[in-house]
């Protein structure tokens, strides 16, 4: 027994003890890293980047370290090897890069000063005097901009220079005069609160209508007052009686903000039982409060639509029946509990049909099937997402198939032992074969001379 196990020992030492001593493959990879270096430094040093057009330019050079890497370690022979470093060498060599944030973001601010300047140039309700004022606060907008972008320190200081340079230029609009702003300021007020209005969807037609009416009257009213005015405290004043008057027009709405609420309530009612449902898993249960949620929306819009309050009344009714009538029907868990049952039958069929066992390892067998059932399903109770649930299900089977009521098939010693140097063979080889940093040559070599040895150790039983 003894002079087995030293022979079995000594055939696995000599397996093991097979060379492997990659050159080629490491050699070229030092090139490919010395390149990368001396390439990445060219980066760092170069001026006139942002942060990010510098690190796209390193993550290039990463990128063909990798990918000459891949192909060194996947070459088979010397002569791919030295292929694939050339290539990665010419790929990293190559690579080049030229700052443009700055000069394009600095373009589009002169190109948006000079539209704005021109865009002033063109109004006819200015004087030339305001004109002036207007563009050289343009240009001024312009050259802070312009300042900002040449000091930002990567792509996102550029971008946000540049988006706060156009939007302030943008923004600069020459004062124009008395009159026409305070009507047009007027007329704005009127036309946002006539969309308001007639957005209003808490308001019937007539009620629209008889806002809108009273909104186009106080607009009639404040042009006249504004226009009657002599001096600027006075136009001043008349607007501003005209936007008082305008923005405190509204119209009375009542049944659809109470049938709103009604089905809002109803709602949460069914959310709060859909939460309170353990049989739900927590997917189960997003699904349910997105049902009723959907359900929800539709009766708030329909209540929105409705022309009248016997059509608001219909309109509530049908969506708290639909949103309590919402399905609270638990798949997932006893789906999961039906394949750890269907497994735990196959299983007890299978040991009760086992001849060879005796009446207590049958038992016993069979407790143990028992056991995993009761666990799985106890997993099962306790995951939340159908995802976990369904995990469970098939952790619960594999668990019951895999209970043996294993039998004594012991082997002879030798036996033993002849077949753990064959796999000490098959495991070397293996491992030899997933070493990339081996040529196809000196693998070809390394698994010849685990052959012979491992023929040998099993001889000499």
């Amino acid at each position: 027994m003894q002079e087995v196990e030293e022979q079995e020992r000594q055939g696995k030492f000599a397996i093991d003890s097979v060379p492997q001593v990659p050159t080629t493959k490491a050699t070229a990879i030092n090139e490919i890293e010395t390149a990368a270096s001396t390439k990445r430094q060219e980066i760092r040093d170069k001026e006139g980047l942002t942060e990010e057009e510098r690190n796209q330019a390193l993550a290039k050079v990463d990128s063909a370290v990798q990918n000459a890497r891949n192909a060194i370690n996947t070459a088979d022979t010397n002569v791919l090897v030295g292929t694939a470093k050339d290539n990665g060498l010419g790929v990293i060599r190559a690579i080049q890069v030229e700052g443009t944030a700055k000069t394009e973001a600095k373009d589009a601010i002169e190109r948006a000063a000079e539209t704005q300047r021109q865009a002033i140039q063109n109004r006819q309700d200015l004087t030339q005097d305001e004109k002036d004022a207007a563009k050289a606060k343009v240009t001024q907008a312009a050259a802070t901009a312009t300042k900002e972008v040449e000091d930002a320190a990567d792509q996102n200081a550029v971008t946000q220079a540049k988006t706060n340079g156009t939007t302030a230029i943008a923004g600069i609009t020459p004062e124009a005069k008395v009159r026409p702003d305070a009507i047009k300021e007027v007329e704005a007020a009127a036309e946002a609160k006539k969309d308001q209005i007639s957005k209003n969807k808490e308001l019937t037609a007539e009620e629209q209508a008889k806002a809108i009416q009273a909104v186009t009257e106080a607009v009639q009213n404040a042009r006249n007052a504004i226009n009657g005015s002599d001096t600027n405290a006075l136009v001043g004043t008349a607007k501003e009686a005209g936007l008082s008057a305008i923005r405190a027009i509204q119209g009375e709405a009542k049944s659809k903000p109470a049938a709103l609420a009604a089905v809002a309530q109803a709602a949460e009612t069914k959310k709060q039982g859909i939460e309170r449902n353990a049989a739900l898993t927590s997917d189960e249960k997003a699904e349910a409060v997105r049902k009723v949620n959907e359900e929800l929306a539709k009766a708030q819009q329909a209540i929105k639509d409705a022309a009248n309050d016997e059509a608001v009344t219909n309109e509530q009714g049908k969506g708290s029946i639909a949103i309590s009538g919402v399905a609270e029907t638990p798949v997932a868990r006893p789906a999961a509990d039906r394949v750890v049952e269907a497994a735990a039958a196959a299983k007890r069929q299978e040991i009760e049909s086992n001849g060879k066992l005796t009446e207590e390892e049958q038992k016993a067998a069979l407790a143990k099937v028992d056991e995993a059932e009761r666990q799985a399903k106890e997993a099962i109770k306790q995951a939340e997402s159908t995802s976990d649930v369904e995990r469970q299900g098939e952790l619960g089977k594999a668990a019951i198939e895999a209970i043996k009521a294993i039998e004594d098939q012991a082997q002879s010693t030798k036996d033993l032992a002849k077949a753990a140097i064959t796999q000490a063979e098959q495991d070397k080889k293996q491992q030899i074969e997933n070493n990339t940093q081996l040529t196809r040559e000196e693998k070809n070599d390394a698994i010849s001379t685990v052959e012979a040895k491992a023929e040998a150790a099993r001889k000499s039983d």
